[in-house]
């Protein structure tokens, strides 16, 4: 689980190569894909707040994590392969996004 930073603690922002950019994204995309496809095989009998929408809650936490980093680096970062790499990751989470809110059962 991620902790949560106090306000008054500085929070950094990762500077990523093409590469680790690419590998990160593949990487918090697989975890997130493996941890929904758990909640869609929750049993109905175990479906409740903490199965389900805590889950739910890491995940986009987990994401959050790697893709907001990526999503600045991918706008302002000096490096065209860094940017270019930040646009693939970007396609992709789009893809896991719009397949994710239109999976019928997880609705």
């Amino acid at each position: 689980m991620t902790a949560i930073v106090p306000y008054d603690e500085r929070v950094t922002l990762p500077i990523l190569d093409a590469r680790t950019m690419i590998f990160a994204c593949d990487e918090v995309l697989r975890r997130c894909r493996e941890s929904f496809r758990e909640i869609e095989e929750t049993a109905d009998a175990d479906v409740s707040p903490e199965t389900v929408l805590d889950a739910w809650d890491r995940n986009n936490i987990l994401l959050e994590d790697v893709v907001g980093p990526i999503s600045i680096l991918n706008h302002v970062h000096p490096d065209r392969s860094v940017r270019d790499a930040g646009d693939e990751c970007m396609l992709k989470l789009s893809s896991f996004t719009t397949d994710l809110f239109q999976n019928e059962k997880l609705f």
